[in-house]
């Protein structure tokens, strides 16, 4: 593409080794900068600016961008007005992952020509990628406003919308990209992204595919297809693009990681373990490592004595071990084993009774009455006082990276007498506990199976299925939660749960779910047929009294849906918020989070990924 003014010419030069950036399902959409690019005059014998700028372009071309970066400071120094060489300085910080200077320098190009839409289009990722959304949207309408035909400031617009949770608005910018431009890989790449991020799995790989077909080297296709793969159940095919991504890109640890846990779900216990090894290699200070670590033990040591079976609690996030064979019962983040069923019902008189359960940190300091519990040995003796059980000795440690407190409890139950333990394992908010109760002539020898079902706990983020609403999703880490029938609703704390939603307002962020039957709901709302997502959430915002940004509209799960931006107040206390509305099968699951105006940028990423992660059933 050749864009002139009465400033310059831009010449195009094409950048190897694009940076792709991944997160948690598929992966972020990537952005398409636009190469370094200048005039080339005739050499002089002295270096000249435009010598420099020649120099600096060859120098990215092969690779070399510390040298390139070089070459167009040393341009600037000549040449402090030339808006080109602070652009293509810009590119190539970009490359870097250096955003903060890639930034400055496209916002220094724009200073000496403020129509060089160009730098708008690609200073438009740099706020992406520094999470400066409003910048980047701004940004990327003044690039498509001076540069209309320039592909890369739709796509780059589209990243911003994207990660705002706007896909409508991000699908439409990636579609206007490669209108312009229909061999782009990575617009390609990124519209398969968000296909995949609202649970459209078909377009998402044939987008993937084809943007491998255009670009038989854009890493993060492979990857983003090997992780469609993998949300399918297809392992084989999900191993072998996790592996062509890490052939292309070997040291990206997240590569690593989601190959461990496709080999670990295929059964492949020796390659599940290098490739977790390769991971820590990778990122020594991982965060999970604690957590990758236990996992790899597992591993090489899949028959531990007395916890061979595996068990996971979906409402709490919680997994472990216990003996196979043995019997267990739950109730949503409580699950109870025995030997079997009878024994479930006997124990602890003949047979010993494992309890595991997991509550806010909150909501058990107020079961307990404590003032807080920031060290899990404090939950200890008041819980052993709960089941009139006298304690000894005390132990701390880590459990999957986190603190975890046990004591040796012996007492009676139901004229029984018994020996156990009781665990506390504080895990971001939340407590898990795990109480044994056991015959005392018993208890030596179950005391290690019971360590072991212990230490095999591993933590993640809890799940939540709604059984009269008919959908699942995934719960905001910490955050505590009441349901009543078919609606959840979540607050940061339980005191916000209880109080008026004024007071939470004040307070906290609130956010809910709702499932209603259609019929019902749309003759309570006077919506009208056709009865739209559309306009369910305009009736919806219309009982609140709140102000409706423009609706967008798209699907989750393959289900029709529609979104929308609030702002009002409720009894005098300002809100800002959003409100979704999924029709699946006669049904209407409805969703909103409000806060309080400065809260809420804060608070609406946790509520799209709640909103990304519902899922659908017959109730």
């Amino acid at each position: 593409m050749t864009r002139r003014n009465s400033l310059w010419t831009v010449a195009v030069l094409t950048l190897a080794g694009m940076m792709l950036v991944a997160c948690g399902g598929g992966g972020e959409p990537t952005a398409s900068t636009p190469p370094p690019s200048t005039s080339v005059p005739a050499a002089t014998a002295t270096p000249s600016a435009r010598d420099h700028m020649q120099q600096g372009m060859a120098y990215a071309e092969q690779g070399k961008l510390d040298e390139a970066v070089a070459e167009f400071k040393a341009a600037i120094e000549l040449e402090p007005a030339n808006a080109i060489a602070r652009h293509n300085l810009g590119v190539t910080y970009a490359h870097q992952g250096q955003w903060q200077e890639a930034a400055a320098a496209y916002e220094k190009a724009i200073e000496l020509a403020p129509n060089f839409g160009e730098a708008y289009g690609d200073l438009a990722w740099s706020y992406v990628e520094l999470d400066k959304l409003a910048e980047a949207i701004a940004a990327g309408e003044k690039a498509i406003k001076l540069a209309p035909e320039y592909a890369t400031a739709y796509n780059n617009l589209g990243l911003a919308y994207s990660k705002q949770g706007q896909f409508d608005k991000a699908i439409a910018q990636f579609k206007q990209a490669l209108e312009l431009n229909p061999k782009s890989a990575q617009a390609c790449n990124n519209l398969g992204t968000v296909y995949l991020r609202q649970s459209q799995l078909d377009e998402a790989m044939a987008l993937y595919q084809k943007a491998i077909q255009l670009d038989p080297n854009l890493t993060m296709a492979y990857y983003n297809l090997g992780v469609t793969y993998y949300q399918q159940g297809q392992l084989d095919p999900a191993v072998t693009h996790y592996l062509k991504a890490i052939q292309l890109k070997p040291a990206d640890p997240l590569f690593q990681l989601d190959l461990a846990k496709a080999y670990r779900d295929q059964g492949k216990s020796d390659e599940a373990i290098a490739a977790y090894e390769a991971y820590l290699r990778l990122l020594p200070a991982a965060p999970d490592k604690a957590a990758v670590e236990q996992e790899i033990a597992k591993l090489k040591e899949p028959s531990t004595k007395g916890a061979a079976a595996e068990y996971r609690n979906a409402a709490s996030g919680y997994s472990l071990r216990y003996p196979d064979g043995w019997y267990y019962e739950e109730d949503k983040a409580q699950v109870m084993f025995a030997e079997s069923k009878q024994a479930l019902r006997s124990a602890p008189k003949d047979t010993p009774l494992v309890v595991f359960m997991a509550e806010s940190v909150s909501k058990i300091a107020q079961e307990l009455n404590l003032k807080d519990i920031t060290d899990p040995k404090v939950a200890l003796s008041p819980m052993a006082q709960e089941i009139k059980a006298e304690m000894s000795k005390v132990e701390t440690g880590k459990v999957g990276g986190y603190p975890a407190a046990l004591v040796t409890v012996a007492g009676t139950y139901h004229g029984a007498s018994y020996q156990g333990s009781i665990a506390v394992v504080l895990v971001e908010g939340t407590a898990v506990y795990g109480v044994a109760v056991v015959p005392p002539d018993q208890w030596a020898a179950f005391r290690p199976t019971y360590l072991a079902m212990i230490n095999s706990l591993t933590f993640s983020s809890p799940g939540y299925r709604n059984v009269q609403g008919g959908y699942s999703l995934r719960l905001p880490k910490g955050w505590a939660y009441k349901e009543s029938k078919a609606m959840i609703t979540f607050a940061p704390g339980e005191q916000a749960l209880e109080a008026s939603m004024e007071t939470a307002l004040k307070e906290g962020p609130l956010l809910a779910v709702d499932a209603s039957p259609q019929i019902k709901l749309a003759a309570d709302l006077d919506v009208k047929e056709p009865a739209t997502p559309t306009a369910f959430v305009q009736a919806m915002a219309a009982l609140l009294g709140a102000r409706v940004d423009k609706v967008d509209t798209g699907k989750t799960d393959g289900n029709p849906n529609a979104y929308a931006n609030l702002s009002g107040e409720y009894k005098g206390v300002p809100y800002r918020g959003g409100l979704a509305v999924i029709l699946v099968n006669e049904r209407v699951i409805a969703a909103y989070g409000l806060a309080s105006p400065d809260q809420w940028e804060t608070v609406r990423p946790v509520f799209i990924d709640l909103l990304n992660s519902l899922t659908f059933f017959e109730p």
